[in-house]
């Protein structure tokens, strides 16, 4: 995942990808202030073996703030990258 900044308006949708390779082949999890991201106005889906996608559904103005992916596997040390989502009254 490189790091990134968007901006998205209340109501709209918005998507971070998250990409890690390894052997054995990473396990991604999303967290936001440290905690998995979790809830129906979340989705994550596996785009690839080594890559997830992190959509939120209907952003709300609560949704702003810092999204981490943690790449972990067995014979890799952890791996994360965090991006900002700025919400802006619609």
């Amino acid at each position: 995942m490189v790091p990134e900044v968007i901006y998205r308006y209340v109501g709209d949708s918005a998507n971070f990808t998250c990409t890690a390779t390894g052997d054995p082949t990473p396990n991604i999890t999303w967290y936001r202030s440290g905690k998995e991201v979790i809830g129906s106005s979340y989705e994550t889906i596996s785009v690839s073996a080594n890559s997830s996608q992190l959509t939120i559904k209907n952003v709300a103005h609560a949704d702003h703030g810092y999204y981490e992916c943690r790449a972990t596997s067995l014979r890799m040390e952890p791996a994360n990258a965090r991006s900002f989502l700025g919400v802006i009254k619609g």
